[in-house]
């Protein structure tokens, strides 16, 4: 792929493989798992490494001017004029009921890398820039979406976080206003720990009131039983680490703290400290 790109000859598009392939290129793959080397490439990438060692593959190759790619919904309505609203795509059309606009009025897509357990993308809609998120693979199983959606109303009504917009409890789909220029705290700063601080002291003295709970303890459990059914040894070199947490959480069981709101998640790329000082607490998943 790569030496070959000046010559216009790339791996690109759809592919139909043997079973004689498919165990060839699983073994590498299998192997490749604790070196890690392919973890961020395409299947292209590990198959041009390992020709030597695969089956022999038949291409066909297209003359120029055959095959277009597109990466933004302009190009494709430039492309073709009679392209108007025809992409049957489920996001799009969930944005267009929350936002009550033309398929055409959605433009300007880009990938957000950012996020651990979903995916996200940014669009525009006059002018104005929002972000969706689509949930992973997987995240039904350790979140309630109701939850989650309750959490984030109950967020933009304190003013802690004011960019949600929409949030659908049965697919999972959020979204929200997106913020362009901020910067995520420094915990070794004082000035960025106290921002914080005072946005979680609001949050915890806030008196709102959920029928839902935070469970870490329990829910660490669950989420480490789904996890070991795919790699049983997964979680073996935390299990002193595990022991700890376990008895330190015993210990706060009848320590007489009176439970609050709480976010749950707030490691560094959940807050947001705009230039002209207010300070956003995003992601409400795991609030309780």
């Amino acid at each position: 792929m790569a030496e070959n790109r000046d010559a216009g000859r790339v791996l690109l598009g759809h592919s139909f493989w043997r079973k004689e392939f498919s165990d060839a290129f699983l073994a590498l793959a299998e192997a490749d798992r604790e070196v890690g080397r392919y973890h961020a490439c395409f299947w292209e990438w590990l198959v041009k490494d390992s020709l030597s060692r695969l089956p022999p593959m038949y291409y066909k190759e297209y003359t120029p001017g055959t095959i277009f790619e597109f990466d933004y919904f302009e190009e494709l309505r430039q492309f073709d004029t009679q392209y108007l609203s025809h992409t049957h795509s489920g996001i799009i059309r969930n944005i267009k009921l929350v936002f009550r606009c033309d398929e055409e009025d959605i433009a300007d897509f880009r990938n957000v890398s950012e996020g651990m357990t979903n995916t996200s993308f940014i669009f525009k809609i006059d002018g104005v820039d929002y972000i969706y998120r689509h949930p992973g693979d997987g995240t039904d199983s350790i979140i309630n979406r109701r939850n989650e959606k309750t959490s984030l109303i109950k967020a933009k009504q304190l003013g802690i976080d004011p960019t949600y917009i929409y949030a659908d409890v049965n697919e999972g789909w959020k979204i929200s206003r997106f913020v362009p220029q901020f910067r995520e705290p420094d915990y070794g700063s004082l000035a960025d720990s106290q921002k914080v601080l005072s946005v979680l002291r609001k949050l915890h003295t806030s008196g709102v009131k959920v029928d839902y709970g935070m469970r870490p303890w329990e829910d660490a459990l669950s989420m480490q039983k789904l996890l070991t059914e795919k790699d049983p040894n997964c979680f073996a070199p935390h299990e002193a680490l595990k022991g700890k947490i376990g008895r330190l959480y015993r210990m706060t069981l009848g320590d007489g703290v009176e439970k609050c709101f709480c976010h749950g998640d707030t490691y560094r790329p959940n807050w947001m400290l705009l230039p002209e000082g207010d300070v956003i607490l995003i992601d409400w998943e795991y609030a309780g």
